[in-house]
């Protein structure tokens, strides 16, 4: 099993990603600041269910948008599913992380 796509839309610096990845390994790298660690925490969001760096869905969010939304898809030998986390700011009832699965 290993991880095939990852999709962002307004997490945290990322306006839109789109990232295809090979079963081998993957090296991420960069300058400070350019949304590597913002990538890996996106990946385990939708792993985890909750982020490993914060608990206020308001730092997740793109500074100005109302929403963010992670999708992964995980292959494996006998299929490819879909995960998807989404943040919502403004809404009492939608204020923390919410996966679909």
């Amino acid at each position: 099993m290993f991880l095939a796509n990852v999709s962002l839309f307004d997490f945290r610096n990322y306006a839109e990603l789109e990232l295809a990845l090979e079963r081998s390994a993957t090296i991420f790298f960069g300058g400070n600041a350019q949304g590597k660690t913002n990538l890996l925490e996106a990946v385990a969001l939708t792993a985890l269910t909750k982020s490993p760096r914060t608990q206020q869905a308001a730092e997740m969010v793109r500074f100005g948008q109302p929403a963010a939304r992670i999708t992964t898809q995980v292959q494996s030998e006998a299929s490819r599913d879909t995960l998807e986390v989404r943040i919502s700011l403004g809404q009492p009832a939608a204020a923390d992380p919410t996966a679909e699965l």
